[in-house]
């Protein structure tokens, strides 16, 4: 596998697109580039931005003939003790494509870790999304870096068709898990019976028209070691 980028931040659409109809999908046919937001829950432009800005990598596997997309990752789990609750994200609703996607996930929230961002700013970042910080605020509660506690023992690494990008191979190294334990004694104090949560996909605010909402839901389940 090539170590050279394949797009960065002097690349063009037009070359990026070129990148694009060099690989294959799952059944060995080459991208159809044209229908590509036809079949995709996420843009073209969506995997062009993140890519020429190094959110994440574009590689070329010359054994398989498939374009890998590479991302480092920062997972989150937000525990409720007195509740006995951990919160799971199950779905995500991809915009302006709408499609839903329902997969009930191992971790609360996760973000994908920019180019020389702290493993911990990108966790505070993940938890301050518009719909979390109106949560904390209704709660009266803000976590800092003191309330997360690192808990992966080893670096994982994900490796998966794409569920939103249609012919990517999605490689995803989740570089740390971080737990967040909230233990109100107020009633009132709890988290609400579902969160929703708004991301922006290209950096424009809230007045973008490319984001994703997830779906977030509370599971009866003691934190990791509790009897």
């Amino acid at each position: 596998m090539a170590d050279e980028y394949l797009v960065d931040h002097r690349s063009t659409l037009e070359h990026f697109e070129y990148v694009l109809s060099l690989g294959k999908n799952i059944h060995g046919s080459p991208i159809d580039v044209d229908h590509f937001d036809d079949d995709g829950a996420k843009t073209k432009q969506d995997l062009f931005e993140e890519t020429r800005v190094q959110d994440t990598v574009l590689k070329f596997n010359p054994k398989t003939g498939r374009l890998e997309r590479y991302a480092d990752s920062v997972w989150i789990n937000i525990y409720e003790l007195r509740r006995h609750l951990a919160w799971r994200e199950i779905a995500r609703s991809y915009y302006p494509s709408g499609k839903f996607i329902s997969k009930e996930r191992e971790s609360t929230v996760t973000e994908t870790v920019k180019p020389r961002e702290l493993l911990i700013g990108c966790a505070l970042r993940c938890l301050n999304w518009e719909e979390m910080r109106k949560e904390w605020e209704r709660i009266g509660y803000f976590p800092t870096a003191d309330d997360l506690t690192p808990s992966l023992r080893e670096k994982k690494t994900d490796v998966h068709e794409s569920s939103v990008y249609p012919g990517i191979v999605s490689i995803v190294t989740i570089r740390e898990l971080y737990d967040l334990y909230l233990d109100f004694r107020r009633p009132d104090k709890t988290l609400g019976s579902e969160i929703i949560i708004t991301k922006d996909t290209d950096g424009r605010g809230e007045a973008s028209s490319r984001y994703v909402k997830c779906y977030i839901k509370a599971f009866p389940e003691k934190r990791p070691g509790a009897t």
